[in-house]
């Protein structure tokens, strides 16, 4: 269907570089094919921890070709290719302070790595707002992946293992039911594999997801095939994420079904712009890791036990970096310290809060800096419901984990989306 699809859009189409480029991200983005390298500076007391990796993978080639098609159209003035001033200033204000940060941070390779993902992501996030490609096609590119994201996990849990062979290069860990601090789900008396498909981890695919459903619940189809393939890819989404066994994404998935129930309440809060709303679910979302620890006093599941444990060590560390940060990822030197926590290698990693482990890794000084410009960034998208459902979408999915910004897969598809939410509310001009 897809081969068909394509011959008949090139027939039909014009060609365009940039256009066909973005595509092919949106395509593979589930996919984790990388080089890994691993200079004695990012290992972690002699151990290979994957978020420090310094690693060139195929999204990343992706990326460069359209910044570097961006910045061709933009010197030959072949194209009016506008940038909102909101998007540079937020991309050279974070990627400033993060080489200023070099200075201090504990992990600097690591940290400089993801500083200039982030600083390019951010700029082929403002051009891909800014181009014409179509959201059908996007949709079905969406679809596809679900199919294979949903075959590649029913076999892993049907076999108890993973599948290899050109899994393995597209992003499928090696990895069997009893394989040491695996993913597993009971049911009734049996135990399960948690399914991985192309992702580091079930939540992570997820949380994916769950994203991803949010693009397909607002595309406005205009065939009756655009509407089976919408509603057949929302009821595999919604599979996949029951599969998973994600309780924070059951819960997400919960709050996307009621927040299209409650669409006029929250379409109203949207016209209205009320910040009460907003105010509200930050402190909300902020306040959930102390709910988490009060819970773990009458719960003593060991995955609560141990994301509590990093917490309360994250907790003790963030003063002395409330105003600097660690860095990306410098939280994970502090954990070798603490002598009260017990983890094996699998745990070594960043809090389980996006919210608190941006404050932990940018510190609160840029925060306070991009705070006196936030009328100009919110420049960026209008308030609609579509941009409501979205930001509540990730403020809930940033309270339960930290994958949305330490794995490659959502947090590219979180900026894609950001730039569907531009280009949908602004006209795209070339």
């Amino acid at each position: 269907m897809l081969p068909v699809f394509l011959l008949k859009f090139f027939k039909t189409n014009k060609f365009r570089l940039d256009i066909f480029l973005t595509y092919v991200l949106v395509l593979v983005m589930p996919t984790q094919l990388a080089k890994h390298f691993w200079p004695q500076s990012v290992l972690l007391n002699g151990l290979r921890v994957d978020y420090l990796s310094l690693n060139l993978s195929v999204v990343d080639i992706i990326l460069l070709l359209l910044l570097g098609v961006f910045l061709y159209q933009v010197l030959s003035s072949k194209a009016k290719v506008v940038v909102y001033k909101p998007w540079l200033l937020l991309a050279v204000t974070i990627f400033l302070w993060n080489l200023l940060q070099l200075f201090w941070v504990p992990l600097q390779l690591s940290h400089l790595l993801f500083s200039m993902r982030l600083f390019v992501l951010i700029l082929v996030s403002a051009f891909v707002s800014r181009i014409k490609w179509q959201e059908h096609i996007v949709a079905l590119l969406f679809f596809v992946q679900y199919v294979l994201l949903l075959l590649l996990s029913l076999m892993q849990i049907s076999l108890g293992r993973s599948l290899q062979g050109i899994w393995y290069f597209l992003g499928e860990r090696y990895l069997t039911i009893s394989t040491p601090s695996i993913a597993l789900a009971q049911v009734g008396q049996q135990l399960w594999l948690r399914p991985y498909a192309t992702f580091s981890h079930p939540n992570v695919l997820a949380g994916y997801v769950c994203l991803s459903l949010v693009f397909l619940l607002f595309w406005q189809t205009k065939t009756v095939g655009q509407k089976m393939v919408q509603l057949l890819a929302i009821g595999i989404g919604m599979l996949l994420i029951l599969l998973s066994f994600s309780q924070a994404a059951w819960f997400v998935l919960a709050m996307i079904v009621l927040m299209f129930l409650g669409k006029p309440f929250l379409k109203h809060l949207a016209d209205k712009g009320y910040s009460w709303f907003w105010f509200g679910l930050i402190l909300i979302s902020l306040l959930i890791p102390f709910l988490l620890l009060v819970l773990g006093n009458f719960f003593r599941a060991e995955e609560l036990l141990v994301r509590n444990q990093l917490f309360e060590t994250f907790w003790k560390a963030l003063p002395k970096a409330l105003l600097g940060g660690y860095g990306w990822w410098g939280f994970l030197a502090k954990l070798p310290q603490s002598a009260n926590l017990v983890l094996n290698r699998s745990w070594l990693q960043p809090a389980h809060h996006v919210w608190w482990s941006l404050i932990g890794s940018v510190g609160l000084l840029p925060m306070v800096i991009l705070f006196f410009y936030h009328q100009k960034i919110s420049l960026v998208f209008k308030s609609s419901f579509k941009s409501v459902a979205l930001l509540v979408t990730v403020m809930l999915l940033g309270s339960f984990d930290h994958y949305l910004i330490t794995q490659q897969q959502t947090l590219v598809l979180l900026f894609f989306l950001i730039a569907w939410l531009v280009k949908s509310e602004k006209p795209a001009q070339t």
